[in-house]
């Protein structure tokens, strides 16, 4: 992955009418919204959460959003929260962009569908993989939080592995912003070292996405921002790494 993020690939910016402000952190799921900004290729600011310093509770950020989560796209000031509404707002936005399949059809919702699911099942997952300590606070529960999370996540990425077939994309024959949200699924499951070998339409799907330019340069900002962000005394939770 070092050689595909340290390529630098020229993009000429678009303009529009909109104020968009992305506060994220870098690994986060924000991550997939970063992807489907660099897709549209619009102008756009960024705020990198000082989570060291605890930024993620400041009044300022729980203005933004009480529920003191990212990814947060603010939009001409006014603060848009959860990824899938996030992306269905870009989607319509910037139709040019086809982040979505076009939102009166079946296709569309669908893909909703997708995104939804990734958000409410597979999202909570990877939490409970990469941060156990979250989920219970027994004494050496650990081991057996991640044993019963790995058993969900084998689950569901049978269904994905199913679903993927012979295509290249999850929702159609072109990727979708549902592509992006995936492979933050898989990255996520790669850092907290889960082995996909067992399902490798979904292994190739994920090197598939690293080739994609919005992809590439997301991921030079991404690294950018983390490298920052452990100059602020940032510092992985132990067992997991950057991807």
């Amino acid at each position: 992955m070092d050689d595909i993020i340290d390529k630098d690939i020229p993009m000429t910016r678009e303009k529009y009418d909109i104020e968009l402000e992305l506060w994220h952190f870098p690994l986060a799921c924000s991550r997939a919204t970063l992807i489907a900004l660099e897709e549209i290729g619009c102008d756009y600011k960024t705020h990198i959460l000082k989570i060291a310093q605890g930024e993620m509770q400041s009044p300022e950020f729980l203005a933004l959003n009480p529920k003191g989560q990212i990814p947060i796209l603010v939009v001409n000031r006014t603060p848009l929260t959860e990824s899938v509404a996030i992306f269905t707002f870009l989607a319509n936005e910037f139709p040019g962009a086809k982040l979505l399949p076009a939102s009166t059809t079946l296709a569309a919702a669908k893909a909703t569908s997708l995104l939804a699911f990734i958000s409410s099942t597979l999202h909570p997952i990877v939490s409970r993989l990469l941060r156990p300590q979250r989920f219970c606070d027994i004494p050496d529960a650990m081991p057996r939080v991640k044993e019963l999370a790995t058993t969900a996540m084998s689950e569901r990425l049978t269904i994905i592995e199913k679903m993927l077939g012979e295509h290249q994309w999850l929702c159609s024959a072109d990727w979708t912003v549902v592509d992006a949200y995936f492979y933050w699924i898989e990255m996520a499951l790669l850092r907290a070292d889960f082995d996909l070998s067992a399902w490798p339409k979904i292994k190739a799907h994920y090197d598939r996405v690293l080739e994609r330019p919005s992809v590439v340069r997301a991921l030079q900002k991404d690294r950018n921002d983390f490298e920052a962000a452990q100059r602020g005394g940032f510092n992985l939770p132990p067992g997991t790494r950057y991807l």
